[in-house]
């Protein structure tokens, strides 16, 4: 990657002589590293034509999560906890990854699902150990 230096170096060189053969001979001779491609040195002399910097231009992106879904998404999980981000999704109008996101990234929860198991009743114990005893038995005959 070339430094801001390297490339204005390179945008005078092409202004001047106009081949990019001729400004990768002269890199090369200047700093003794490997010279850009003339596709990049071109790029860079119709860049700086076009706007008279060599700067990275800013390039659109991913649309932000607005602070009116953030604070939707907060109070619907206010409301009801144990809502999934998929039907939470569906009840704002955001997608689901949208609504894990927030959850996640911007308001730190974690979502979780609290799963029924069956309960341990007091002779249950007996019973394992019972269970175990016989196992054990099997596996002496075996």
């Amino acid at each position: 990657m070339a430094t801001p230096q390297q490339k204005a170096f390179c945008v005078l060189r092409f202004n001047k002589c106009e081949s990019a053969i001729t400004v990768q001979r002269d890199f090369r001779r200047t700093y003794g590293t490997e010279a850009p491609t003339a596709q990049s040195i071109r790029r860079w002399h119709q860049t700086f034509q076009e706007s008279g910097c060599l700067c990275a231009q800013k390039r659109s992106s991913r649309p932000r999560t607005s602070d009116e879904n953030i604070e939707r998404v907060r109070q619907s999980f206010v409301r009801s906890p144990q809502k999934s981000t998929r039907r939470a999704g569906l009840d704002l109008d955001l997608p689901h990854s949208t609504v894990w996101r927030v959850l996640r990234r911007r308001l730190t929860l974690k979502a979780y699902r609290i799963q029924l198991l069956q309960a341990l009743l007091p002779d249950d114990k007996q019973k394992r150990i019972d269970f175990c005893n016989f196992i054990s038995e099997k596996q002496e005959e075996n």
